[in-house]
Order: C-alpha cells, then sequence, then structure tokens
C-alpha cells in the first residue's frame, strides 16, 4: 500500500498536473486524506521547490449536523474560500483536485444538503469561468476511496476499502511496473486518434447497440480533445485522472435519437438510473427516470439551453474501468467506462479557434453554452461508433466496442 501510494503521488504531480520547479501548487483533499496531504506537500516542496496550499474538505452530511451549523455562516466560508481561489490565479497556480469518490447523505438533511451543493455549484461555476478565462491553467481532478464509497461497492467484503484502494490501483495502473511510462503511452494512443479525427473532420458520428441509437452533427472545424490538454507555456497535464475518453462538441440542433442509460448518474450525491432520453433537432423532446425522474428534470431544466447537448465522447467499450464491471457510482470513473454525452455546456476547447467563454460567442459557432455540464454514460461495451464525412462516405470508429483507427 505504502509503496502503490507513493507511486500515486508520483504519478499525480509528475503527469496529472505536470508541476514544474519552482512553481505554486493548490491542493484540494478531503481532510480524511491528511496523510497523503502531507506526503504530496512533502514532495512539492523538495522535489519540486514549489510552495503548496492545502484546502481541506469535509464530507456536506457531517458539515450540516455541526450544532453550531448555520447555513449563512457557511456560505460566507465558502465564499471567501473561492475569493482566494480565485486569486490565487493570478500566481499561475496549477490545481490538483481530489474528492471523495461517495459520500453518505442522510435523508433528513436533503435540504440542508442541497442549499449548500447549490451555493458550492455557483461557487465552482465562478472559478471554472474564471479559469476558462485565463486559459493557460494546469487543473486535474481525480478521486480516492474513502470508507463510505467502499461500503456502498461492497458490502459484503470484510476489508471493502483495501478492495477498492486495490482496484483504484488497478485502473490508474499504479500497481504495474513504471505507471509513468504506461500513462504516457495511453495518451500518445489517444493523441494519435485525435490527430486523424481532426484530420478527417467528420460531418457526423452515429452511435448503435441494443439500447441507444443517436446521431451527432460536428461543429464546423471542430476539435477532439483527451488524455491530456497543453498550456500556451507548452505543459502537458491531465483534466481529469484517470481518463480514457475523446470527445468534442455536437452542433446545438444537431442531436437526434435515443440514449438508455448504461451506468448510473450520480448528481449532488444523487443516484439517477434505469433512464431514457430522446433528442431531436438537438432538444430534448422526452424522458423519464424510473429511479429519481424529478432530479433528471431538474437538471434537464436547469436553464434555458441545458436541455441542449455539449458534448459527445468516444469510449472504447472495453478497458480497465469497463474489465471490472463494476458500477462505480461515481461519474469520473464510470464516463471512462462507456460512450457518454454532456447535456449543458461545450468546451472551448472543441473548437479549433480561440472563443471567449460568453454565449454570444459559443452562438456564433452553433456550440451550446450553459451553467451546467452533466456526463450521461449510454454506451455498451458492443456499441457501434460510424462517422460520415460531407460526401456521406462511412468510417467505422468502434466496431463491437473496439477501435478500428
Amino acid at each position: 500500500m505504502k509503496e502503490n501510494i507513493n507511486k500515486l503521488i508520483d504519478l499525480l504531480l509528475k503527469k496529472c498536473v505536470n508541476l514544474q520547479k519552482n512553481s505554486f501548487l493548490y491542493l484540494t483533499i478531503p481532510f480524511e486524506h491528511k496523510k497523503i496531504a502531507l506526503k504530496i506537500k512533502e514532495k512539492t516542496e523538495q522535489e519540486f521547490n514549489s510552495e503548496i496550499f492545502i484546502e481541506y474538505t469535509f464530507p456536506i452530511n457531517e458539515i450540516v449536523n455541526k450544532e453550531n451549523y448555520s447555513f449563512d455562516k457557511y456560505k460566507k466560508k465558502l465564499n471567501k474560500i473561492y475569493s482566494n481561489k480565485i486569486n490565487s490565479l493570478k500566481n499561475n497556480t496549477s490545481y490538483l483536485e481530489i474528492k471523495n469518490g461517495l459520500e453518505y447523505i442522510d435523508p433528513n438533511n436533503s435540504f440542508k444538503v442541497k442549499e449548500v451543493h447549490a451555493e458550492l455549484s455557483k461557487l465552482q461555476t465562478l472559478f471554472r469561468k474564471q479559469k476558462r478565462l485565463k486559459t493557460n491553467v494546469v487543473s486535474c481532478k481525480t478521486v480516492f476511496p474513502n470508507k463510505y464509497w467502499a461500503k456502498t461497492l461492497f458490502n459484503q467484503e470484510k476489508y471493502p476499502l483495501k478492495k477498492l484502494w486495490n482496484i483504484y490501483f488497478d485502473i490508474t495502473l499504479v500497481n504495474k511496473d513504471n505507471p509513468l511510462n504506461l500513462w504516457s503511452k495511453k495518451i500518445s494512443d489517444i493523441q494519435n486518434r485525435i490527430k486523424y479525427l481532426d484530420k478527417m473532420q467528420f460531418q457526423k458520428i452515429k452511435f448503435e447497440d441494443g439500447f441507444s441509437n443517436i446521431s451527432f452533427e460536428l461543429i464546423e472545424n471542430h476539435k477532439w480533445t483527451g488524455g491530456c490538454e497543453t498550456t500556451k507555456s507548452n505543459i502537458q497535464y491531465m483534466p481529469n485522472f484517470p481518463t480514457l475518453e475523446i470527445f468534442s462538441a455536437p452542433k446545438k440542433n444537431g442531436v437526434s435519437g435515443i440514449i438508455k442509460n448504461s451506468k448510473p448518474l450520480i448528481y449532488n450525491n444523487i443516484e439517477i438510473n434505469d433512464f431514457y432520453i430522446k433528442f431531436k433537432d438537438g432538444i430534448v423532446t422526452d424522458f423519464f427516470a424510473k429511479k429519481n425522474h424529478k432530479v433528471l428534470s431538474e437538471i434537464i431544466s436547469h436553464d434555458k439551453n441545458s436541455h441542449y447537448v455539449g458534448e459527445v465522447a468516444i469510449v472504447e467499450g472495453t478497458n480497465e474501468i469497463s474489465d471490472k464491471n463494476i458500477i462505480f457510482m461515481n461519474t469520473l470513473l464510470d464516463e471512462n467506462a462507456a460512450c457518454h454525452l454532456a447535456l449543458g455546456c461545450a468546451y472551448q476547447c472543441s473548437l479549433n479557434k480561440k472563443i471567449n467563454y460568453d454565449e454570444n460567442s459559443y452562438e456564433k459557432h452553433n456550440m451550446n453554452f450553459s451553467q451546467i455540464h452533466v456526463d450521461l454514460m449510454f454506451g455498451s461495451k458492443n456499441i457501434n461508433v460510424t462517422a460520415f464525412d460531407k460526401a456521406g462516405i462511412e468510417y467505422k470508429l468502434l466496431e463491437n466496442g473496439k477501435w478500428k483507427v
């Protein structure tokens, strides 16, 4: 365990945020992982000669259960944290955000928790906006195993947390020799596919399996992204870890068909499952969820553009994550086990041209602009993905879940 934790820290600093010497790291991490945080601090200071600020987070359920809890006081605290975080953008800071995979929410606290989530969502959106405006920011998000998540997934196991950590080490390749080289090879493969897709500039891609059948017209001059991004200062980093997806942006009015979810959607710690969504000319026309339909409805109606699609992603049907045959109940992991789309905002990087992060700029390029971005997994292991060029010629991208390019 100790050796794997050290290899994981090495991977996070050297590959995920690609920390530079004499720089600044802003680490967000749950307090229960304080020992790991202090190891990250030690390595940041000693090996990279860099400064580090650690923001410890606590389970929301725990916060609202405190005797002296007041939403107004906590709101002020959150606003101060995010004000400092936004100010740190001036220092060319790198951001490493680690979250617990799943946290317990007491049903009796649902209103209080929802209130906090709404404030957090607002502040996170503001920070993302400022980060995108700066455009030269290194930022990586990942999740760590925690007790509640482990017991939820493996409640029959004697040592569920140990089992989850071992699985986490598997899917992050930390249990292998030289995971840095292995991830470099994975990213290189992803980048080669991206070069092909960018060169071809396909007009449309279609996803089909026994449950979903949906087409996405791609924006003009679109760009595919995956594995890593590179700043203007030529620093290559991984926005999410682990990551296996390749994604771009469809035309706002160019999505038609139906999806049936292949993984649950976990939204603000609420599970939405057994749902379908129909689209016509970009817009959601019909939907239903057997589990938490109301929450799905709230997502779709969040703002005037949240019922349009901002992202489409291709993920091979068989990979380190999908091979585990585990529904992780966490979007960051589950989205890398299946093809997916995102309701809400497109990413600026999906256009091969620099644009402002505002609605008018997005509309000019037929990209969707929204205050949310929510990934919905619909691909099966045997999904077929077909691309069409402007002449209507077909190209197989995935066949029975396997890359053909």
